[in-house]
């Protein structure tokens, strides 16, 4: 079976809102989802229809590591740049109900080991770490949100798709893009494409395709492929293996998330954009450091 990358973050999606602690936790508690591409998919899971607003933050386009538009305007109408993380507004549900406007900060000191925080990642490393880019100081708001994880108990979700495999540790990347500090800023490399980022380990209950359809199914998939062109790039293939009605249900979800499309995300415009530490901030043609 193959998958685009957009299918593969619909497949998670399906899955997530499946397992045992996130459907306890949208029953009978509190869950907070980080805005993403593939976690887009979940609230369309959860409510049937699109979110509004900022649908994500951090992206890599290709001209680098940026942040979309609409998280942009919503870091500068909300006072991010002062007041810091704890002011972040992302999707809540409490008792299965969405709770708009609640500030990050007053969340997390609630939440406890029958909560739920879902944020996917960016790296992937053969033995199932995960790590986040991070372009604001202290991690931002996933910085914010694991060191309250440490003190408060809440589960950590962390839907990722096998197209964010690393060749190497999420350890040995942190080490080499280390979190950026107050002090450091984009003095942290020499040249970055985009803004500078580090790189933040996450803990968590780590949901990949292979998990996805062992969740929705009971059936067992093998990757023995990735890659693909013509709309499939950063693809998957898989076979998927497990008794004839394991298969078979594995089979139609498949084909009915077949087609799906990632929701249409506009960066940051360098010449316009208030981000601190982006060297190209203001810039209206991104420098070539070779110039």
């Amino acid at each position: 079976m193959s998958l685009t990358s957009a299918e593969s973050k619909r497949l998670i999606a399906k899955a997530v809102v499946e397992m045992p602690e996130f459907r306890r936790a949208y029953e009978g508690g509190t869950i907070v989802i980080h805005p993403s591409t593939t976690t887009t998919f979940i609230f369309e899971e959860l409510f049937k229809e699109k979110p509004k607003g900022v649908v994500v933050s951090g992206v890599i386009v290709p001209k680098g590591t940026c942040i979309s538009m609409q998280s942009l305007q919503h870091l500068r109408e909300n006072n991010y740049f002062k007041k810091g993380p704890e002011t972040f507004r992302l999707w809540v549900i409490v008792n299965g109900q969405l709770q708009p406007g609640l500030k990050l900060g007053d969340v997390l000191g609630r939440m406890g080991p029958g909560d739920v925080y879902v944020k996917t990642g960016n790296a992937l490393d053969p033995d199932g770490h995960v790590g986040v880019l991070v372009g604001a100081p202290l991690g931002g708001s996933i910085g914010f949100a694991s060191r309250k994880q440490r003190e408060r108990g809440f589960k950590l979700i962390i839907p990722v798709g096998l197209e964010k495999l690393i060749p190497v540790s999420v350890a040995r990347a942190a080490e080499v893009a280390p979190v950026l500090t107050k002090e450091t800023g984009k003095k942290a490399y020499d040249y970055s494409m985009g803004m500078p980022c580090g790189l933040l380990p996450l803990e968590g209950i780590v949901v990949t395709e292979p998990e996805a359809i062992n969740i929705l199914t009971g059936a067992e998939a093998t990757p023995i492929g990735a890659g693909g062109v013509a709309g499939a790039e950063g693809g998957l293939t898989l076979v998927v293996t497990g008794d004839g009605s394991q298969v078979g249900k594995a089979l139609k979800i498949i084909q009915e998330l077949k087609g799906t499309k990632i929701p249409e995300i506009t960066p940051s415009d360098c010449f316009t954009c208030i981000w601190p530490t982006c060297p190209h901030k203001g810039v209206k043609r991104d420098p070539s450091p070779f110039s």
